[in-house]
Parts: C-alpha cells; structure tokens; sequence
C-alpha cells in the first residue's frame, strides 16, 4: 500500500512538473544573404557609390564596391571590403571592424571658386585602411539598414600627388561613410 500511495504521489508531482508553461521564444530571424548600398544624400554631392555585399556567415561579410567621383579630382575608384559584425541576439544595430583594399584613377584637378588651382591627380592609385563602425537595421524583417563608419586608409599612387589629393579626394586619410540600403 505503501508503494501504491509513493508511486501515486511521485506521478502526480512529475506530472506537475511537466504541466509548467515553457515559454515559446520567437523564432530567430532569417539569416541574410546580401546587401545593397547606396551612398549618402550628402555624399552625392561629389561621387556616387554602389556597394554589394555577400554574407559568407552571420558575422563575417565580403563586399565589392565602385564609386564615381566628379568633384574635385574626377574618376573611379574599385574597393573590396571585409566585415566581422559582432552580433547581439536582438540584431537591431550591430557593431563591426572592416579592412579594405582598392584601385582607382583619376584626373586633373578640376578647379573652381572654392579651389582655385592647377594641381594635377595621381592618376592611378591604390588604397587600403580599416576602421570600426556601426549597422542599424530597420522595419519588422530588419530589411532596411542605415550604415555608419569611421576609419584610417592609405593611398600609393603612381606619381606625385598635391596634398588636396591626401585631405579632400579619393586618397583621403580619414575614411568617413554613410550609407542607405536594403538586405535580403
């Protein structure tokens, strides 16, 4: 009797046990591919920029990018970039360090009012820098994004350049950018 009333008892406390509400967590959000950029609204007032970027893992990203330039020295500029995101759970902003390399051309300086000079391009160019910055992503999907980063990058050019090259044009030794876009 004594072990009917025990295993009676022990069922009804496992059965309790094993009534208790589990909370059902949301599912994790889907996994993205790919990336589009577009350059900043105040960043088209001298160049244009189209970026693509591939996510080879949640935290590890490939991205290839050509910009126009038609400012102060005009021409293009090819970059590819590296990314490793730090990613919290809730994926709302991301934080991440990136290094990148490229190649661009471009001409004579063209100058104006606020620039009057002769100074001429390097002509060819390579860069490369790194930096940190900052990924806000937007909507219920988390599809639309605004991108903030701040960085160092070098350029070696294939002759002398003047020093507006270096602090103004594509061999910029601060690398700003901002940028709009969607992922999918």
């Amino acid at each position: 009797m004594r072990r009917l009333l025990l295993l009676l008892f022990l069922g009804l406390i496992g059965g309790n046990c094993l009534a208790q509400d589990v909370p059902i967590l949301p599912p994790p959000p889907k996994p993205r591919m790919f990336a589009f950029y577009l350059s900043s609204p105040l960043g088209l007032l001298s160049k244009g920029r189209v970026k693509l970027e591939f996510y080879a893992t949640r935290e590890n990203s490939i991205s290839a990018s050509v910009c126009r330039y038609w400012g102060l020295f005009p021409g293009y500029q090819a970059t590819l970039e590296y990314r490793h995101y730090f990613v919290p759970p809730h994926r709302h902003s991301e934080n991440f360090i990136y290094a990148k390399g490229g190649y661009g051309d471009c001409e004579a300086l063209v100058g104006g009012i606020f620039f009057p000079t002769n100074e001429q391009g390097p002509g060819q160019f390579a860069i490369a820098g790194g930096g940190v910055g900052r990924h806000f992503n937007f909507g219920r999907r988390r599809a639309f994004f605004i991108d903030a980063a701040a960085g160092l990058k070098g350029a070696f050019v294939s002759q002398s350049a003047g020093q507006l090259f270096y602090t103004l044009g594509p061999g910029s030794i601060v690398d700003l950018n901002f940028h709009f876009g969607w992922q999918f």
